[in-house]
């Protein structure tokens, strides 16, 4: 990928890109990320960077290149289903039923968490393979939050963003369409927390989120 992004580059869509091609409709888009994977145990440090190379690939194999990332794309590959639920218990799942990998999310999460989430899950779906990759077995949840931010908020894209002067958190977080949280993590791992303005907000209504401390 590009390290610079032009300003048109950066405007929001929602739109799709049209590259649904015969390999994706096959299932080989998760195959492929399978084998980023070496034939043995990983080290942290190891999985972290093989995590990273995996949401990369993604946004190449789906013809990514802009934001904020359509986090629904994961929902066209052929391989997995995507369902919400008005009160689902827990904020995601995944499951295999037979046919194909699903995933589901709670509608109570705010658009930005529910893509969170869904990025969140494909990656446990994606070392479904096998349960006994990691050297660490407690990496697994903290690695899948770890790919998420990678595939919406992609290393040279935050870089670009605030090189194009987007220097405050909150209107990074919009630019990108995630949590405020979710930004403040991804700057701090990026070594870029002191290139940019952060506002504490005290939010008395109810939020809409189920995440009790989500503003949005």
């Amino acid at each position: 990928m590009a390290e610079q992004i032009s300003k048109q580059s950066l405007a929001p869509t929602r739109h799709l890109p049209r590259r649904i091609d015969d390999w994706i409709e096959a299932g080989t888009a998760l195959r492929r990320l399978r084998r980023l994977f070496p034939l043995r145990r990983v080290t942290t440090v190891e999985a972290i960077g093989i995590a990273e190379r995996q949401a990369y690939l993604l946004l190449a194999i789906c013809g990514v290149d802009r934001i904020p990332v359509p986090a629904e794309l994961i929902g066209e590959l052929s391989a997995v289903r995507v369902v919400s639920y008005a009160r689902a218990p827990i904020a995601g799942a995944n499951l295999w039923d037979g046919a194909g990998w699903v995933i589901v999310l709670d509608e109570r999460q705010c658009v930005q968490h529910r893509r969170s989430t869904l990025a969140h899950e494909f990656k446990h779906i994606i070392d479904a393979v096998d349960r006994d990759r990691y050297e660490d077995v407690d990496v697994a949840e903290p690695l899948a939050d770890y790919f998420a931010r990678c595939l919406l908020m992609p290393r040279p894209w935050v870089k670009a963003a605030l090189a194009d002067g987007v220097r405050d958190v909150r209107d990074l977080a919009a630019v990108f369409d995630v949590p405020v949280s979710m930004m403040e993590q991804r700057l701090g791992e990026l070594g870029l927390e002191h290139d940019v303005r952060t506002r504490r907000f005290n939010v008395r209504r109810r939020p809409r989120c189920r995440h009790r401390v989500c503003p949005r």
